[in-house]
């Protein structure tokens, strides 16, 4: 039987938790998207966000 799309990403992400030296590298280029995201508009800070 296949495993669905959140099985795979779960046993990804167990196994990615498991070397530290990589959780850490994944981590750090999480942020930098973020970053590069924040840069470029994509993500709006607090500041810029409208009123509810």
């Amino acid at each position: 039987m296949a495993l669905t799309s959140g099985e795979r990403s779960a046993i990804w992400r167990k196994r990615q938790r498991e070397d530290i030296a990589k959780h850490e590298e994944y981590k750090q280029k999480e942020r930098d998207r973020y970053r590069k995201k924040k840069e470029k508009g994509v993500i709006k800070t607090v500041e810029n966000m409208t009123e509810r």
